[in-house]
């Protein structure tokens, strides 16, 4: 098998395979996707947060290695992330990247251990060597058909990761150029979202969430106090609690 093979999939007809899973997946794994806070939420926090300049558009390499913060927020002025620059953030339990990212470099989260989920933004075409080595307790990550090559020893001692879900295709999967033991994805569900979940109106909901985690980086102190926001968040969550049972 050539190096930017992978092995093929097969479909049910229903977004289902061995190597796929399933919508129902899908849809309960993208909710637990980290949300940026809102200003109000960090006045009330008293653990540290990493916060960054509005005038920053990169984060040096080793830049925030071994850091005791438990909260990563990067504004959208934010298009690339040096090599090892979050490495050994062993605190560190989310992170939210900017749709504007560009770059995620080799290591740049390797033994951030209690990190759960990422979704890596659509401006990234590649997923570098350790990029998430070490990270025992990620359980889901979300990337788009822009990566364009991926090194799988970015997932070594990743135990926890269960679900892998690609906006694309499967087709765009299989353009994608994988380097390295393929066996690294055994037992993980790698869902091919554009296939498997746009009878359920999942992406367009997808889409309101993104909008919505926007909309809050720029949300004012009267947003946070006249309960908009958490309405909002409400009529999403009611929105996919009727896509769920639609199943």
């Amino acid at each position: 098998m050539k190096s930017n093979e992978f092995p093929e999939l097969e479909y049910d007809g229903n977004g289902r395979s061995p190597l796929l899973g399933s919508p129902e997946d899908v849809i309960a794994k993208l909710s637990e996707i980290p949300m940026p806070p809102s200003d109000g939420d960090l006045k009330k926090c008293d653990e540290p947060m990493i916060g960054f300049s509005e005038a920053a558009s990169e984060i040096e390499a080793y830049k925030y290695e071994k850091l005791d913060s438990k909260y990563s927020y990067l504004h959208d002025g934010i298009k690339k992330i040096g090599d090892y620059a979050f490495c050994g953030c062993k605190n560190l339990e989310s992170i939210v990247l900017p749709d504007g990212l560009e770059y995620i470099g080799e290591g740049a989260f390797m033994h951030c251990a209690k990190v759960e989920n990422i979704d890596i933004p659509s401006g990234v075409n590649a997923i570098l060597p350790y990029t998430f080595l070490g990270m025992r307790s990620l359980d889901m990550l979300s990337f788009t058909k822009s990566v364009s090559e991926l090194h799988l020893s970015a997932f070594l001692a990743c135990e926890n990761l269960k679900f892998i879900v690609f906006h694309g295709s499967e087709d765009d999967w299989k353009k994608i150029k994988f380097i390295g033991d393929k066996e690294i994805f055994k037992g993980i569900y790698i869902t091919c979202a554009d296939d498997s979940t746009d009878k359920y109106g999942i992406n367009a909901w997808y889409t309101r969430l993104n909008a919505y985690l926007k909309e809050g980086e720029d949300a004012n102190v009267f947003s946070l106090t006249d309960g908009s926001r958490k309405k909002k968040f409400d009529e999403l969550m009611a929105e996919l609690d009727s896509i769920i049972k639609k199943l």
